[in-house]
């Protein structure tokens, strides 16, 4: 259900649902599956990329919760695509 505000008319509600999901990876990392974890991933990925500062900084936020909170090998073959995200 939390997934459904990323579909938001406003910035300002696409920022709030990443943040709810940063939440939700931190509290559940252990609970979530893979498929989960690939699916939120591949979806901040296209975040990144936006335009909008504030969406921006809410995509960074959860990948910076990624990075310490999943273990190397659940998080490890995003890297490459996140990286040229961020460069």
């Amino acid at each position: 259900m939390t997934a459904a505000g990323l579909a938001g008319a406003t910035p300002h509600m696409i920022s709030a649902s990443i943040a709810a999901l940063s939440r939700l990876l931190f509290e559940f990392k252990d609970d979530m599956a893979q498929e989960t974890v690939d699916q939120l991933l591949e979806t901040v990925h296209v975040f990144i990329v936006s335009g909008n500062r504030e969406v921006v900084k809410s995509a960074l936020g959860l990948v910076k919760v990624a990075v310490i909170t999943l273990e190397a090998p659940r998080f490890q073959h995003h890297l490459e695509t996140l990286m040229n995200a961020l460069l």
